[in-house]
């Protein structure tokens, strides 16, 4: 019986133990929980000095119709309205059937923008994301650059998804580059690991869960920065590539769901990245203008999870013109930069994707260079803890020095 007892606070123990790093980590929520009501508190919207307004949106959402998806269309609309969006690019599979097809998400729902954009698979293993989108099957046996080029020639934009280790110098004509995709982060996360999370901490902070999605996505940071050095002018987007097809379920034989947790709910992804769009005040906000602001890189990028990015302004002037994200301006005798952000925060300005200058801790700061180059600002929040503090809050367009 001794033994037995003794073997049993083993297993105690051992339990306990296993379970530490999960109880720490929900403590640690607790404390970036704080934080982010901290920021809340002290969020005070600027009034940019300018002629444009803000429209939040979600980029690279799949529904049922697509496939490997779990989510309903009418769950999209209802989760994009609980996050107070202005538009959402869906971007489908290849729909089995026509019916999928025409049942795809277009148009005004609910009053938000809906384009019904594809994901296309081409022959050398290049995804993009055409926007609208392509009925049917399209394209498979086509190279990148070819349906690029075809996509082109029937007036949509095409976005390099997933660019980890492509050749994108050796592609041209395409409109931008998905420099972050939360989907792709998953893959980081052990699925054991992920369970026990969910366990001790789904209840309480499932949308603090998401943060450990948030990495700097440095390798795609640097491909961008490198061709739009080289003379491209390509827009950066984050992606979410939502599924709501991430979580435990019991099942029947017949798959019926009998009880479970959907880790990836819609209302819960459509806050971890946003792109915001630029639009000029008096011009109506709809597909066509969304499109056009997406294609000239009047767009910034907001890990909204954290904390509301709108508000944030980049703009340049030299004396005698003022540009924004995407725009080009002469040198001439200098360029003074301003960046207004709507949390005290540090900014940092860099060049051709080399830090340039750095401020301090506030809610605006300018910056004057007198080099040519592609500069653009990413934002830091300090305030929240590690890893958060190291990652980019905002991440804007560039602006291009000629």
């Amino acid at each position: 019986m001794k033994r037995r007892q003794q073997f049993v606070v083993f297993l105690l123990v051992l339990l306990v133990v296993s379970q530490a790093p999960f109880l720490y980590r929900r403590y640690r929520f607790g404390l970036l929980q704080k934080s982010i009501d901290g920021l809340l508190a002290e969020r005070v919207p600027p009034a940019p000095e300018d002629n444009y307004l803000d429209y939040r949106g979600v980029i690279h959402i799949h529904s049922r119709l697509g496939g490997h998806s779990t989510g309903e269309p009418s769950d999209i609309v209802t989760a994009a309205r609980a996050n107070d969006l202005a538009y959402v690019v869906m971007t489908e599979h290849s729909p089995r059937d026509s019916y999928a097809a025409s049942a795809a998400l277009r148009g005004v729902h609910a009053g938000i923008v809906f384009i019904d954009g594809s994901e296309v698979s081409v022959k050398d293993g290049i995804r993009l994301l055409v926007i609208p989108g392509v009925p049917g099957h399209p394209w498979p046996s086509l190279s990148a650059q070819e349906a690029i080029w075809k996509a082109k020639s029937q007036g949509k934009l095409a976005f390099i998804a997933y660019p980890e280790g492509r050749p994108l110098a050796e592609i041209d004509g395409y409109d931008g580059i998905e420099v972050y995709n939360a989907h792709t982060q998953t893959k980081r996360i052990s699925r054991s690991r992920l369970f026990f999370d969910i366990l001790w901490s789904y209840r309480p902070y499932a949308h603090l869960l998401a943060t450990r999605l948030y990495l700097r996505p440095v390798d795609n940071l640097r491909a961008w920065d490198e061709l739009n050095a080289g003379g491209r002018q390509l827009t950066a987007i984050g992606g979410i590539d939502a599924h709501a097809n991430i979580g435990i379920a019991l099942r029947t034989h017949a798959s019926q769901t009998l009880a479970g947790v959907l880790v990836d709910p819609y209302a819960l992804t459509f806050r971890i990245v946003r792109n915001y769009i630029l639009l000029e005040k008096g011009r109506p906000f709809d597909a066509q203008s969304l499109l056009d602001a997406m294609a000239g890189g009047q767009t910034y990028v907001g890990f909204d999870l954290l904390a509301d990015a709108s508000g944030f302004r980049f703009t340049a002037e030299n004396g005698t013109e003022k540009r924004i994200m995407g725009q080009k301006i002469a040198l001439a005798g200098g360029v003074r930069f301003a960046a207004v952000s709507p949390q005290s925060a540090r900014i940092v300005l860099l060049r051709n994707g080399q830090v340039e200058q750095e401020g301090v801790k506030a809610k605006r700061q300018e910056f004057t260079v007198h080099r040519q180059g592609a500069y653009r600002v990413e934002v830091y929040l300090d305030r929240l803890e590690e890893p958060l503090a190291a990652h980019p809050w905002i991440i804007s367009n560039s602006i291009y020095v000629r």
